[in-house]
């Protein structure tokens, strides 16, 4: 009973370090594209096969939208009036619900504004919002801390090293 136990545990173990040994290449190779599309591209969102992830900075769409949160969108949706698009504005990406459609312009407000803004040019919409994630900003905001990622890479390091230790010395007993 006690050989099938350890047995069972070096399995999960083994697996659930596959999974987090997955999980962190992946979330490495989506910050390389990113950091290569923002950065070197120079565009002020990612295009992740056909939408972006953007982060709330401000309030002017509470109580929909809160600050921290992020929205998905879909790029190059379509839209109809009363849904919440995404446009460029010079140097910032704006989200706002669109209130009306004139021919070739398009007139937004921030659902917690007092005023319009100005209109935009239809090729200004990157797309629309098709999921609103709350306070995941907040999360990312916290890891991104120094004083908070790097003990927490030094743990995952330390963890995998223990967990490989523990491993050779098993095989080494075994020999």
């Amino acid at each position: 009973m006690n050989d099938e136990l350890l047995k069972f545990s070096k399995i999960f173990f083994n697996i659930i370090l596959d999974l987090l040994i997955i999980i962190i290449s992946i979330l490495l190779i989506l910050g390389l594209y990113s950091l290569y599309q923002t950065k070197i591209n120079k565009k002020l969102y990612t295009n992740y096969f056909g939408y972006t992830l953007l982060n709330t900075e401000t309030g002017s769409m509470e109580d929909t939208i809160k600050i921290n949160d992020f929205v998905l969108v879909k790029l190059d949706a379509k839209y109809d009036e009363n849904d919440i698009i995404t446009y460029q504005t010079d140097n910032a990406l704006v989200t706002h619900r669109l209130i009306e459609i004139r021919n070739e312009y398009l007139v937004t407000k921030g659902d917690n504004n007092n005023t319009i803004d100005e209109p935009i040019m239809k090729e200004q919409v990157l797309g629309r919002v098709v999921k609103i994630l709350p306070r995941i900003g907040i999360y990312i905001k916290v890891v991104k801390e120094p004083i908070v990622l790097a003990p927490l890479c030094i743990l995952i390091i330390l963890v995998v090293l223990l967990l490989k230790d523990k491993e050779v010395k098993k095989n080494e007993k075994k020999e």
